[in-house]
């Protein structure tokens, strides 16, 4: 397994997000990754929701 220093030098520093509110609540697609999207019922939820895809995407471990 990777060390965390490994994985924070491949987080990017800035990601493009696009949010849309829906009538459930807010969907989201991280633009600098392909097929990278979530949703959540709150906008708070939604930012905690794009994390978690970020780090699924690059295949982070939950625990780090």
């Amino acid at each position: 397994m990777k060390q965390l220093g490994e994985y924070k030098k491949i987080l990017p520093k800035q990601i493009t997000v696009e949010v849309h509110k829906t009538k459930n609540g807010f969907w989201a697609k991280v633009k600098d990754f392909p097929h990278c999207y979530t949703q959540a019922k709150s906008f708070v939820e939604l930012i905690t929701m794009i994390s978690d895809a970020v780090y699924s995407h690059l295949e982070i471990p939950e625990k780090l």
